[in-house]
């Protein structure tokens, strides 16, 4: 699940009707579109859909669009860039079938993932488990609960703050692997994990 981070920057002078908007490409560098609108009307006044694009509106609705280097913007908001917080990190952990127990190499991931927590003030930890489609639906939601609570059990015992963290599970429902009934997926046998 990726999502890319959007940031707009939008400056109301006081003393002026003029309108800047500056929007910074997110984290694969898509924006999408951002509408500028009329605080009056509701009516689009510009449409932005380029990263790193400013827009000037005068009160006669008049735009003025232009593109800025990203090393330019990176200069004039630099303090307000700084109080950004992080994009969300995704750490993904694998299990072994019908089990809580985690293959090897998720095993041996679990240090970054505390690692990264430790490392962010104020960090937030979701802890989403999930099954593949072999078994029961009801037997699967409660084993991605179950591994989603190992995973959280592992973080807490490494010094992560209770407080912090959510555990869920998802059972079958969200799989990285479409596949039918009954059918064996170590990619959907998983506990994603989001450090926000």
């Amino acid at each position: 699940m990726k999502q890319a981070a959007l940031f707009t920057l939008l400056l109301l002078s006081t003393g002026c009707a003029r309108t800047n908007v500056t929007v910074f490409s997110g984290e694969n560098g898509d924006i999408g579109s951002v509408a500028v609108l009329d605080p009056k009307s509701g009516a689009d006044i510009a449409i932005l859909n380029h990263p790193n694009q400013q827009v000037r509106v005068n009160n006669a609705h008049s735009v003025v669009a232009k593109s800025s280097s990203v090393k330019a913007l990176n200069t004039r908001y630099a303090s307000l860039l700084a109080d950004i917080p992080e994009p969300p990190k995704l750490f993904v952990l694998y299990f072994r079938e019908g089990s809580t127990g985690l293959i090897d190499q998720s095993s041996a991931l679990v240090p970054e993932v505390f690692e990264e927590v430790r490392r962010r003030p104020g960090a937030d930890v979701q802890i989403v488990g999930h099954t593949d489609t072999v078994g029961d639906g009801t037997a699967n939601d409660e084993l991605s609960r179950q591994r989603a609570a190992i995973v959280q059990t592992l973080l807490v015992s490494m010094g992560l703050k209770p407080d912090i963290v959510r555990a869920t599970g998802r059972g079958e429902r969200d799989p990285l692997e479409p596949t039918g009934d009954d059918v064996a997926s170590v990619f959907n046998r998983r506990v994603e994990v989001f450090v926000k």
